[in-house]
This record gives C-alpha cells, sequence and structure tokens, in this order.
C-alpha cells in the first residue's frame, strides 16, 4: 500500500502546540492558516513527525521549525511564488522583490518574449476548448501553495469565459518540494485514463490533506475508470519522459519558478492576475 504523503511545511511553536491538543486533520487546517499568514512555501525541512494524542485514535504529525523566528517574521512580509533563488533559507520569486511584491497595487506582470512559443502549445494538458479565443500556457507545480492560489485565478476566468479560455499545462514540479514529482506522476497516470482536466481541478483543493491522504487516495479521487491500472502506473518510481519534457522546455525559455504562464509569446514572471487575464480574453473577443 503506498504511505500517506509526508507534508512538507513548518509551523511555529505556537501552531506546534495547538496541533499537540488536536487531531491531524486539525492539525493539517492550522499549519495552513499558519502557511497563509507567514506566505511561506512548503519546501522548510520536517524536523520530525510525532504521533497526534492518544485519545483521538488515529496517527497525526506535528510539524517542527528548523529555521529561527526573526526568518519567519521577515518572511510574513514576502508574497512570493514559489521559485529557485535561495535568500536566507528561503525561496523567493526575484520579480516579486524588485517590484514590491504580490501586495503592491501598481505593480504588474514582467514578460520576456518567447521564440517559437507556438510549439508550448504542442504537447502538455488542455483544459478548456480547442479553439478558445485565448489559450495561456502554464507551468506549475501540484505542490507548490502559490499554484494552489493561482488555480483559484484561473478557475474564475474559466467560469467567466467558458468558451474562450483554455490552459495548456505544463509540469515543472520544483526540486525542494519532495511531493512535486510523485504528483506530477500521478497527473500522467490518471491522464492515461482521461482524466487529467478532472485531477487538475481538485488536486489543489486538496492540498492541505497532502499527508493524510495517499498517493494512490488523491488520484483515485478524481473517478479514473480503472483502478488497478491506476496502481500499477502509480507504483512505477521511474522518470516519467513528459515530466522531464515539460521541465526542459520551462528551463528553455527562463521559467524559474510557479506558477509562470505564457500569453500571446510572453512568459509572465509572476502570471497575470484575474483582472489581467479577463482584459487578455476581452482583447482577443475582440480582434
Amino acid at each position: 500500500m503506498i504511505s500517506a504523503l509526508p507534508r512538507v511545511t513548518a509551523t511555529t511553536a505556537e501552531a506546534e502546540v495547538r496541533c499537540r491538543r488536536e487531531s491531524a486533520a486539525a492539525c493539517a487546517g492550522i499549519v495552513s492558516a499558519h502557511l497563509d499568514q507567514t506566505h511561506l512555501a512548503s519546501h522548510l525541512s520536517v524536523k520530525s513527525w510525532l504521533a497526534a494524542s492518544p485519545q483521538h485514535g488515529r496517527s497525526g504529525f506535528i510539524l517542527h521549525m528548523n529555521i529561527k523566528e526573526t526568518v519567519l517574521n521577515a518572511a510574513a512580509v514576502l508574497s512570493a511564488t514559489c521559485a529557485v533563488v535561495v535568500t536566507v533559507g528561503l525561496f523567493f520569486h526575484p520579480s516579486w522583490i524588485t517590484r514590491g511584491g504580490a501586495g503592491d497595487p501598481s505593480s504588474r506582470p514582467a514578460k520576456t518574449p518567447v521564440a517559437n512559443w507556438e510549439m508550448l502549445l504542442q504537447s502538455g494538458h488542455r483544459i478548456g476548448p480547442e479553439h478558445a479565443a485565448l489559450t495561456i500556457i502554464e507551468f506549475a507545480d501540484f505542490e507548490c501553495p502559490f499554484c494552489g492560489k493561482y488555480a483559484l485565478v484561473i478557475d474564475s476566468v474559466r467560469a467567466r469565459y467558458p468558451n474562450d479560455f483554455a490552459v495548456v499545462f505544463h509540469h515543472f514540479p520544483l526540486p525542494y518540494h519532495n511531493l512535486a514529482y510523485p504528483l506530477a506522476r500521478a497527473a500522467e497516470c490518471v491522464s492515461q485514463q482521461g482524466v487529467f482536466a478532472a485531477f487538475y481541478d481538485s488536486v489543489y483543493r486538496k492540498q492541505n490533506l497532502f499527508g493524510i491522504l495517499s498517493l494512490e487516495q488523491v488520484a483515485m479521487s478524481v473517478g479514473v475508470p480503472d483502478s488497478s491500472r491506476l496502481r500499477r502506473c502509480l507504483a512505477d518510481t521511474a522518470r516519467v519522459a513528459a515530466i522531464d519534457s515539460d521541465l526542459a522546455l520551462g528551463r528553455r525559455i527562463g521559467v524559474g519558478g510557479t506558477p509562470e504562464v505564457v500569453v500571446d509569446g510572453n512568459l509572465y514572471a509572476p502570471a497575470p492576475n484575474a483582472k489581467e487575464l479577463e482584459a487578455m480574453v476581452a482583447s482577443h473577443l475582440h480582434r
């Protein structure tokens, strides 16, 4: 049986004390709320796993911080995408730093031209109509909490423009996210049975349950037709060509973190918000 996914995150001493008094499920909520407050990505080292109190009747976990509270306080003022730049032990996206962060209302996505960007439409996973007025190309990581938040942005635009907006998804699992590659593999496994879009729609909503649900449970929840085939696919831990190809594509065009998107031949880092995406769709509809 595939074991539960470890929740790779960190919690302050206060949240840890609260976790000691709660069930595993409640502890997950406490940790999630703490992450929202501190804007920490989930790459921080897990120092140890402890069992939940016996009265709860099932195993749980408590996560320990491995960095100083002063670093947490400094991180609390930053709203960064998951990225590959190391600063005082945390990973920030440099564009947030140079442009004031997500909280700066004057900030706008920096964009970089991508040569031959149409090739990105020839692979990956399409979500939405084939002939949408606007199709964006997304590079994302299923463990990344900022990708989870950005999924809500994409959901809102898809809801407003169901016939005119589409996403072509490319995997970009970050190396410091322990669950990112296994989750990408699970996505490829379910895609073999035609339910990638359902996985994409549901997996980000389950980020708070990583560590409680197993990888198999996460994948099975989207309703695959052949559960035995899925289990065999999940049991194969070899590298996946489609994932590695996406990684190579992303690196080639300059993707440095997640989520990042390509729109009309420009790589946006950070990705445009809902209002900006809606304006882009409207612009295409009026051409």
